[in-house]
């Protein structure tokens, strides 16, 4: 999401995706999930994920965000954004990004991404009638590299092309994650000062 407006970048969580490991359904309960959908932020169902690590069950599951969830995602937010904020700005205005963050919590309805039941990170993806639009998509760093930002872009994406609607994002120059969104179907079709602004192809 953009920085020099009230929206703020994609996370740089993605840019670990590639060592992800392989995500599908671990069991039952989970092969039955599109009996009880997660929904984006538009209120339609995609199929939940369930993510196998190499000890045992990990389930990546999805829900709401609720008031009380406010300080876990803006920690999370901050975390997660930090480095590439840095890598691009030159400097991290902490003040300025609570700024961003306040004014886009009430803005969008947010998702927290639950791993084994546990918070691990956020997501706003707004769908219309024609197209989708990926807003945010943080993961906290403790969880990073486990693939979970690589599953919700496949779910996303998934639903995009089932509803037959464009999905589209934007990614700040120095965000390598713009590398990963390349390798799910995105392709660029502008730049501004400071995004580049993809969608699927």
């Amino acid at each position: 999401m953009r920085q020099e407006s009230s929206l703020t970048p994609i996370s740089p969580e993605v840019t670990r995706a590639t060592q992800a490991r392989r995500i599908g359904p671990v069991d039952e309960r989970q092969a039955q999930l599109p009996d009880q959908p997660v929904k984006l932020a538009a209120d339609r169902p995609v199929e939940a994920a369930a993510a196998i690590d190499s000890t045992r069950r990990m389930v990546l599951s999805r829900r709401p965000a609720t008031a009380a969830d406010h300080e876990y995602a803006r920690q999370a937010h901050h975390l997660a954004y930090r480095e590439v904020v840095e890598r691009q700005f030159g400097t991290w205005d902490e003040e300025k990004q609570d700024e961003y963050f306040e004014v886009g919590w009430p803005r969008h309805t947010h998702e927290i991404l639950q791993w084994d039941e546990k918070p691990c990170g956020y997501a706003v993806i707004n769908v219309g009638p024609s197209r989708a639009d990926i807003q945010e998509l943080v993961v906290h760093p403790d969880y990073q590299g486990r693939g979970i930002g690589s599953e919700i872009l496949r779910q996303t994406i998934l639903h995009a092309r089932t509803n037959g609607v464009e999905l589209h994002l934007q990614v700040l120059l120095a965000n390598r994650a713009a590398a990963l969104y390349e390798q799910h179907g995105f392709v660029e079709y502008e730049q501004t000062a400071t995004h580049r602004l993809m969608r699927l192809a």
